[in-house]
């Protein structure tokens, strides 16, 4: 059936499906017996996201105190909001007993304004991090880092700066998506790489320079669509002496070198075919960005993902979701 989005300011039509309804049917809660039926959304799927993703401050930090132990500390909440807010190491502490704001169910009043009572009287952490980051004050929602800058929403770095998704990387700055790789430089969902700079979709590639949708590459410039390829510029072969001839007269040391090589690297993509969906081992999938994924639809930069639809960035897999953003 198609149904209106409720927001006045959008109302852009939509389709709840057969399926949809099925899965609503699949994951509504059963209590004493009764299943409690969860009704079609009203929004359309943008507009669900929207509001899921307002509710979250991801990059802006704030300089405040303590509400334990008063020191100066890097924050997600505003010095003049109404939390409170503790630094990771009193929030992981025993200072203070997170059971001491439980309060008594009111029946008679509604569930999610007591909830919302409940939410703005507990403590809030100042950033999601564990106590033992090391040097890592400007960083939120990251575990296990050491010497990192402004990075979001990953686990295990060390000496990265400036990016967001990630996992087990060194020495990178600049990125998006980017997981096992180490001196990574504007890279974007990028996998298993070594020495990569400004290239995007690539896998086990190294040594190389503005590479797109490449596999398995080393000591390659301006590539596309290449496997297991080494010495090439443009798509085309060379010896070691003439790559190596051709590099230095780029000069990529300098600003108006990678400039220069960025368009001509650009022009070379537009001659190849683009991939229709960039996925992985998938059955009964829809999305881009997917690996190992099963009926599943809508999904966009997820792994190992089973009965899922309209979900982002849920690398760690999920089964029976929808409208999740691992964010």
């Amino acid at each position: 059936m198609r149904k209106l989005c409720s927001n006045t300011w959008c109302q852009a039509s939509f389709e709840v499906t057969e399926s949809d309804l099925k899965f609503l049917d699949k994951v509504s809660p059963v209590i004493g017996e009764k299943k409690l039926a969860l009704p079609p959304p009203r929004l359309c799927y943008d507009c669900r996201q929207q509001r899921r993703l307002a509710q979250r401050n991801e990059r802006n930090l704030y300089k405040r105190s303590c509400d334990l132990c008063k020191r100066p500390i890097i924050s997600i909440y505003t010095p003049d909001g109404p939390h409170a807010v503790y630094c990771p190491e009193c929030w992981w502490g025993d200072n203070w007993d997170p059971l001491s704001f439980g309060r008594a169910y009111d029946q008679n009043r509604p569930f999610f304004e007591q909830f919302g009572e409940l939410y703005a009287a507990i403590p809030k952490m100042s950033t999601f991090r564990f106590k033992d980051d090391i040097n890592s004050d400007y960083t939120h929602d990251g575990y296990r880092l050491k010497n990192c800058y402004f990075i979001f929403d990953g686990e295990q770095a060390q000496d990265c700066f400036y990016g967001e998704c990630y996992v087990k990387m060194k020495d990178c700055c600049d990125f998006l998506y980017l997981t096992e790789s180490e001196l990574c430089y504007e890279c974007i969902h990028c996998q298993n790489c070594f020495d990569l700079r400004y290239s995007s979709f690539c896998q086990n590639c190294s040594e190389s320079v503005f590479l797109l949708d490449c596999v398995s590459c080393k000591s390659c410039i301006g590539c596309v669509n290449l496997v297991q390829k080494e010495y090439y510029i443009f798509n085309e072969p060379f010896s070691k002496e003439d790559y190596l001839k051709r590099k230095a007269a780029m000069n990529l040391h300098t600003h108006s070198g990678v400039r220069q090589l960025k368009a001509l690297a650009l022009e070379n993509f537009l001659k190849h075919p683009g991939k229709a969906l960039r996925g992985v081992m998938n059955e009964n999938a829809t999305g881009d960005n997917i690996l190992s994924c099963k009926d599943s639809s809508y999904c966009f930069d997820c792994i190992g993902m089973r009965d899922c639809r309209f979900c982002t960035g849920c690398m760690m897999g999920g089964q029976d979701c929808q409208d999740v953003d691992a964010w």
